[in-house]
């Protein structure tokens, strides 16, 4: 958690002669995820309470910004982590440390602080982490150390920010973080559909796969190795998907008409819902993956 609030709104005094305090503000609009830092930091750490303050600000039309502000006791632990985090005077990021401690309650923490949802026409366009204070090489870092723990495949737009624009890997990110995301932070997530999916006992609909693939009774033949896939993490799905898509074997595609029950209709939209692969792809990848174990078999 600390972690996640120092790559985000979080920092250590610095003052010459001082030892370091952990402080964090946030505004009053976010003055319930402000509360919630506190209420579960405090178990750990000797932190003051919540703090309201007005500070004058002559750029915006009231003149004045309101937060509150939160900030440590003395602690060997703010000692150890001042050098780690900081160079003459300037934060930085601390790369042996982040290699061992970033998880998705850190990352989930570090989205609250700084991160930003974009949705456009109710579906979602980009995720942001405002790493505009870090060098590149820094943030460079930071995307390898992202892709290694968690698979997402982040970039840098021209702010010098962590930015995810693909659909698959924004709900990839969300589907992490969404354990740990406070409800005062429910704007950087997806709103739930008001409308359910209906599914049928029995459905008939068209599905694309790899040209490649050879399938002699296409309804039996993937209705079997959806059966087989069942068992499968969404997310290690879609990481062999990810993998397979940079390759041939999933460019040129056949369409099939098919039959699916019920069961296997719901497996599908689960699929898509946790990491936004559209029924082709899942299949896809399924039989792809299909082939390549009964090879190894051989």
């Amino acid at each position: 958690m600390l972690t996640g609030k120092l790559l985000g709104d979080g920092n250590l005094s610095i003052e010459k002669g001082k030892r370091p305090r952990f402080r964090f503000s946030h505004s009053y609009a976010d003055s319930g995820w402000c509360f919630h830092c506190y209420e579960t930091l405090k178990a750990h750490i000797p932190l003051s309470k919540p703090k309201y303050r007005r500070i004058s600000d002559n750029r915006i039309e009231a003149g004045y910004t309101e937060q509150f502000y939160v900030q440590s006791k003395l602690s060997p632990l703010f000692d150890s982590l001042l050098p780690l985090w900081y160079k003459e005077r300037t934060k930085c990021i601390p790369f042996p440390l982040l290699e061992q401690v970033i998880n998705p309650l850190a990352l989930a923490w570090w989205y609250q602080d700084d991160g930003h949802l974009k949705i456009q026409n109710n579906a979602p366009k980009k995720i942001i982490l405002s790493t505009d204070s870090f060098h590149q090489k820094e943030n460079r870092f930071l995307i390898e150390l992202l892709y290694t723990q968690f698979k997402l495949h982040f970039k840098l737009d021209g702010q010098n920010r962590l930015v995810i624009y693909d659909q698959k890997q924004i709900l990839l990110f969300l589907r992490i973080v969404h354990p740990y995301i406070h409800h005062s932070m429910k704007r950087k997530m997806l709103s739930p559909s008001e409308s359910e999916i209906t599914f049928h006992d029995y459905k008939r609909t068209s599905i694309h796969i790899p040209i490649q693939i050879r399938i002699k009774k296409p309804t039996q033949d993937i209705r079997d190795v959806i059966n087989k896939s069942m068992n499968l993490n969404p997310l290690s799905l879609y990481e062999s998907y990810f993998s397979l898509s940079n390759t041939n074997e999933m460019r040129i595609r056949k369409s099939y008409q098919i039959v699916l029950t019920r069961k296997h209709q719901e497996f599908l939209d689960l699929i898509k819902r946790e990491t936004g692969m559209n029924m082709s792809e899942a299949v896809s990848t399924m039989l792809t993956l299909n082939i390549h174990s009964n090879r190894k078999r051989l």
